[in-house]
């Protein structure tokens, strides 16, 4: 449902009404909160929430009192408070004024239009009680327009049940909703409902009006807020970033002007605490120049910018492409600097990312969008912050660990930085961002990939922790990698030849130039009665000059390394030569064409398919084993490779090349993926290839979409082209079959699952515990069992993303040859799993001592039959322990230590127990949830000087909530402090949950006797 507020938006009592409607209610339906409306008879009314549903239109009015309501003389009483007039009398006569109005309305429209009237949309009145539910004093009369929360959107939403309970309608309705856009126009207007939508010179902000078109330079994902360019009035005509806040889109506590406030004015605090403290954060901050000083609903605020000044995700695309490496780098460090600013008066973002870093050539950069930045004198928005948040997700919001609001900020830095040098951001695993250096292909940043690498590190101990550590280790690496005789004497010792004349005597022509353009020369040559292949880049292949000598040592110590260490498959690199004004290497020269020129690539027909198979097969081996040793070609390609041999091998050549700054990186498109490094673009080059050598090759169907299914594994989707042994595995199986494996087929059946089969991981499914089940994982996929006294009592099919299935391996325990089929949509069916989980190893391990602690006990509950208790004669706990005491003295010999830790297991077993009898209220005043309670079992008796903590009982069992307020708690009702526990959007404890007490202090008194007699 769509919320539209009004006035001075919602008030702190609705937010549990409005909140529950906006979550329960179809999405198409739109209420407007607040509207005041100016009847004839009685003067201006307020109604709490206008609900446009389909058929009709509800003027409701929301009541959060708890406890008991009873009507008395055509009043209401609440509790014994004095009488009020009855709601529903109020409700019912503005229900019957508008709808005389809005007929009229209707009438006059069709005669001013001279189009057909159209038929007056039924207005029901409503009382809808959010605190209670309790209807029994209501009168018989009334109470046909009195629901709980949960019975009117049942009612309203179930077409049965509205019909029987309220009158039918016009069957126009129902081909034309009165939610609908024909009738939307004609209801604003007539309950002059403002649309909200931002034209250019219809509104001032602060003296600034819109430019442009009027569309939104940037919108929060959630709609929350938008952004747009204005431009002040005066004659200066200066330019700033105006935003429109819709609190509508957030949680509903901001939707109440105390909530509104609290976001709206925070960048602003932000910004003013920062100021006072250091010129430097005012330097680095977008400014404010104007705001809304009445905080309403569609809240405002303008922020100062340069003329020329763009937003990062603007000026990525049209300005940093330009931009030489050095220039990138001062943009970084400037980056850098402004956020140490940041963190040296103990405050952090919170939120850096393309939305909120601004950039003005040649070296400005700024901040913004601080409202959910931390410092040290405001209390945090918590877990509330995450809606308005923008910037790219941490490892640690996907892994549930913790980190500090300065290493969030470092992580964040480290994706910018990665965007500033590189014009794209860092590779994701599961959306989350890391470091590859495969992305430098050049190498042109090698200097600074020790940032990146420790800024963008999953593990926060390795993380920088501070932006200050940060831009000191920058400025470190730069300052000893730009110092140029260092780097001159570096080069050096690779001139062990004076020029190119003496280059032509020592390495001579011979044969014909095999490439000469402006930037290569390619030709063969013999030395020392070895054949070569010499290549020498000209001085015009490198554009930047001195600047450019970093990347040529680089190139130059690379080749050297892999002189000394060849590649397998690769063709062997002998020497590396520095001429000042070219480069050159030498690689020992292999008879044989390229693939492109070889009939594998040509007339396949005069090959038998075995043959082309078993390159293929050679192919796939040969970059998988060069992968694994750690080198990776980067611009795979038909005219990379030679082909030696009979049967055929490939040989790799132009590994190792120097990229020319007219061409770019170096890669060939037809044959690289969209998104990856060196090795996905190899591994995608192999899929390629062998794509295009298979057509028209005469082997079997079957094979052939083997295959297939193979190369699509291998290009994947949530980790592309990250290996290539599946299709080594198909092309092998192709050439030597294996003989078929009777491996064990089990099939199980999920009522809300769907049917197919769970693929293996290479074959096997391995098995262990993961919080509270017993696990058989996949590829992708596992099958997770709840499991009691080695019986199979629950079982689920889920998908596991990377990380998730990077965690089970680590806690498997062993492996299982099976074949596993889901059979969806149908009865629970675990006969083969139990009959499996029977034989060993599974028997031993499920049945065993410390099944119970592998799997928690805790949170087996939720799924556990609870076996029947033996009757007692006892009547109360007190009895219990008696019971228990006279058994042992009967005994002989007694064992006093024995009988401490009955005494003490049975008081364990005595909870304190109750169910909550409504929804819990919110109270500002005291920051306390109210909850209406009834007890089950034990008694509300605790300590002043005592911390009870209140634990609810969910799906995953008991989770604690807050603490109990022991000196404003009863038996009906009880406060809890949840601050710090749980997030303050929504209410705490719904209607019927159940809720268990844990006094600490006798905790520590049962602690206490067990020590004493261990």
């Amino acid at each position: 449902m769509r919320i539209v507020n009004h006035g001075r938006g919602i008030h702190a009592r609705e937010v549990p009404g409005i909140d529950y409607f906006k979550s329960n209610l179809p999405e198409d339906w739109v209420a407007h909160t607040n509207l005041d409306l100016s009847l004839p008879h009685g003067g201006p009314r307020e109604i709490d929430v206008i609900l446009f549903a389909n058929d009709r239109i509800y003027l409701i009015d929301l009541k959060d009192g708890r406890g008991h309501y009873e009507s008395s003389g055509g009043d209401w009483v609440h509790n014994g408070k004095p009488p009020v007039r009855s709601p529903v009398k109020k409700i019912i006569e503005n229900a019957r004024q508008v709808k005389i109005l809005l007929g009229d309305y209707l009438a006059d429209l069709a005669r001013r239009t001279k189009h057909p009237r159209l038929p007056t949309p039924r207005v029901e009145g409503v009382v809808v009680l959010t605190g209670s539910s309790d209807l029994s004093g209501i009168a018989p009369t009334e109470i046909g327009q009195v629901f709980t929360m949960k019975k009117f959107v049942a009612t309203i939403t179930d077409t049965r049940k509205r019909l029987s309970h309220f009158p039918p309608v016009n069957p126009d309705f129902l081909s034309r909703p009165v939610n609908s856009a024909e009738w939307k126009p004609r209801l604003e207007k007539f309950f002059n409902v403002r649309d909200g939508v931002f034209q250019e010179g219809k509104r001032r902000y602060g003296g600034y009006v819109a430019t442009g078109i009027g569309s939104p330079t940037y919108e929060h994902p959630a709609g929350i807020y938008a952004e747009f360019n204005v431009q002040d009035d005066s004659a200066a005509q200066a330019i700033g970033i105006l935003r429109r806040w819709d609190f509508s889109k957030a949680d509903t506590r901001f939707q109440t002007e105390e909530g509104r406030g609290e976001i709206a004015s925070r960048e602003r605090n932000v910004i003013a605490w920062l100021n006072d403290r250091s010129p430097d954060c005012h330097a680095a901050i977008l400014q404010v120049k104007a705001f809304d000083p009445e905080a309403s609903v569609d809240s405002w605020e303008v922020y100062d910018r340069r003329r020329q000044m763009k937003r990062l995700s603007e000026f990525l695309p049209s300005e940093l492409p330009a931009l030489r490496p050095k220039e990138r780098l001062e943009l970084v460090r400037q980056m850098l600097s402004h956020a140490q600013a940041f963190h040296a008066f103990d405050a952090a973002h919170l939120d850096l990312g393309t939305h909120s870093v601004w950039v003005d050539l040649p070296s400005v950069v700024r901040f913004s969008h601080l409202m959910t930045a931390r410092y040290p004198e405001a209390r945090s928005l918590g877990e509330s912050r995450y809606q308005f948040l923008s910037s790219l997700v941490t490892p640690e919001e996907v892994l549930d660990g913790s980190l500090s609001p300065k290493q969030k900020d470092v992580y964040h830095l480290g994706c910018l930085m990665h965007l500033f040098l590189f014009g794209i951001g860092p590779e994701l695993i599961d959306s989350v961002p890391h470091w590859n250096s495969d992305v430098d292909v050049e190498g042109t940043y090698r200097q600074v990939h020790e940032v990146l690498e420790k800024a963008l590190s999953w593990d926060t101990s390795e993380r920088y922790s501070t932006a200050a550590e940060m831009l000191d280790r920058f400025n470190a690496l730069l300052s000893s990698h730009v110092n140029g005789a260092t780097i001159l004497k570096r080069l050096e010792k690779f001139k062990t030849v004076a020029n190119q004349i003496q280059l032509s005597r020592l390495y001579p022509f011979a044969g014909d130039l095999l490439k000469e353009d402006n930037y290569v020369m390619l030709w063969p040559s013999e030395k020392d009665g070895e054949r070569l292949i010499v290549k020498l880049w000209k001085r015009t292949a490198w554009s930047d000059g001195d600047a450019d000598y970093p990347r040529i040592l680089d190139f130059l110590e690379k080749a050297q390394e892999l002189s000394c260490s060849p590649p397998p498959s690769c063709v062997p690199i002998k020497d590396a030569i520095w001429l000042q004004d070219a480069i050159v290497i030498t690689q020992i020269q292999v008879d044989g064409p390229t693939l492109a020129e070889h009939v594998l690539y040509g007339d396949r027909a005069t090959l038998a398919p075995e043959s082309i198979l078993g390159f293929l097969l050679e192919l796939v081996r040969s970059v998988i084993v060069m992968h694994d040793a750690g080198a990776a070609h980067g611009d795979l390609k038909p005219g990379n490779i030679l082909i030696t041999g009979e049967p055929f091998a490939p040989n790799f050549i132009d590994y190792h090349d120097f990229s020319c700054g007219a061409d770019g990186e170096i890669q060939s498109s037809a044959y690289t993926p969209q998104k990856g490094g060196r090795f996905e673009r190899d591994r995608f080059a192999v899929t390629v290839m062998i794509t295009e050598m298979l057509d028209g090759v005469q082997i079997a169907e079957i094979d052939r979409k083997g295959i297939n299914k193979a190369i699509e594994v291998c290009r994947g989707e949530a980790l592309e082209n990250a290996t290539l042994l599946p299709l080594f595995d198909a092309i092998e199986n192709i050439l030597s079959p294996e003989p078929p494996k009777l491996t064990r087929r089990l099939t199980i059946g999920l009522p809300g699952a769907t049917s197919g089969e769970i693929l293996s991981d290479e074959g096997v499914f391995g098995y262990g515990f993961d919080r509270g089940y017993f696990y058989l994982r996949g590829a992708s996929e596992a099958l997770f069992f709840t499991i009691q006294s080695g019986q199979i009592k629950y079982a689920r099919r889920s998908p596991i993303p990377f990380l998730n299935s990077k965690i089970l391996s680590q806690r498997q325990l062993g492996s299982i040859s099976l074949e596993i089929q889901v059979l969806g949509g149908v009865a629970y069916s675990f006969d083969d799993f139990q009959n499996l989980f029977n034989e060993t190893p599974f028997s031993a391990l499920l049945l065993g001592p410390n099944f119970k602690e592998a799997v928690g006990a805790e949170e087996l509950e939720e799924y556990q039959e609870q076996p029947e208790e033996e009757p007692t004669e006892a009547e109360t706990d007190e009895d219990a322990i008696a019971e228990i005491v006279d058994s042992q003295l009967e005994k002989k010999p007694t064992s006093v230590p024995l009988l401490w830790r009955k005494l003490v297991d049975v008081e364990k077993e005595l909870t304190i127990e109750a169910v909550a009898s409504g929804i819990s209220s919110f109270r500002k005043e005291t920051r306390l949830h109210i909850v209406p309670i009834e007890l089950e079992c034990g008694t509300l008796e605790f300590s002043r000087n005592d911390r009870v903590y209140v634990e609810r009982l969910g799906n995953k069992g008991w989770r604690k909530i807050g603490l109990l307020d022991v000196s404003g708690s009863s038996d009906k009702i009880i406060s809890v402090d949840a601050e710090g526990w749980m997030p303050a959007s929504g209410y705490l404890v719904e209607m019927d949950e159940r809720l268990r007490f844990q006094s600490h202090m006798e905790q520590a008194n049962i602690d206490r006797r067990v020590a004493a007699v261990r």
